[in-house]
């Protein structure tokens, strides 16, 4: 796979571009990233973007983040009816993790739409460009009061909400919202985790429905199938 780290940033954001063959499979071809993106990461540019290629970076993510962003990624697939901002663009805020200073990072992250391009040896690929942008506090709670709707915000909000009960700013670190055993440890967790419990079974019953009801109007499988299946012999005796 190519790598590359030679990106201008000429609009004040930081971007992580990610290149991809323009046929069924989506190969990935190259990837690049602007040098601010891997500063923010602990990372100089050309490791990070080794790293990632390799699927060897850090986490970005605290535990409970990184379940929401985990969360968040199904819900928005198309597949499912995701939903998506009026422009087209995708648009998350984000608690970045780093680990090694035990700091959090406040973004808001946007992803463009697939665009085709053509790389230096005249190959045509599709290039997907994810930007990030430092938010304040104030921003990032914001957020999530005027966003369109979207399922996974109530299990965020939900944290928030936790977080805000302990006095805990979103762009603080703290074991007792960051964790599951921080959660359980609290009275606070504890009720948000009951919270939570109950807004995911919410987010995937549309989903879960509809899959019930496309498995409703294909073929029955055969009757076996649906419990144990019979042996070896029995199957030689139905061929006779």
């Amino acid at each position: 796979m190519q790598q590359s780290t030679q990106v201008s940033n000429t609009d004040g954001k930081c971007s992580f571009y990610l290149y991809h063959t323009a046929d069924a499979k989506m190969k990935r071809v190259a990837l690049a990233a602007d040098p601010g993106l891997a500063s923010m990461q602990g990372y100089h540019p050309e490791e990070y973007t080794a790293r990632f290629g390799a699927c060897d970076s850090e986490f970005p993510f605290t535990e409970v983040d990184g379940f929401v962003r985990l969360l968040d990624g199904i819900m928005r697939n198309p597949s499912i009816g995701g939903p998506r901002s009026p422009d087209g663009d995708d648009v998350r805020f984000l608690r970045l993790y780093r680990g090694e200073q035990n700091t959090v990072m406040l973004l808001k992250s946007t992803q463009g739409n697939i665009e085709q391009v053509e790389l230096m040896d005249g190959t045509k690929v599709n290039m997907v460009r994810r930007t990030y942008e430092p938010q304040t506090l104030e921003q990032y709670e914001q957020f999530f009061l005027t966003q369109a709707q979207n399922p996974v915000l109530e299990i965020a909000e939900i944290i928030e909400e936790c977080r805000r009960s302990l006095n805990i700013p979103a762009y603080i670190h703290d074991p007792r919202v960051d964790t599951w055993a921080g959660l359980e440890s609290t009275p606070e967790g504890q009720r948000a985790l009951l919270r939570l419990a109950e807004a995911v079974r919410r987010c995937f019953a549309g989903p879960i429905a509809r899959s019930r009801m496309m498995c409703s109007l294909a073929d029955p499988p055969p009757a076996w199938r649906c419990s144990a299946p019979p042996s070896p012999i029995a199957l030689l005796e139905e061929d006779r």
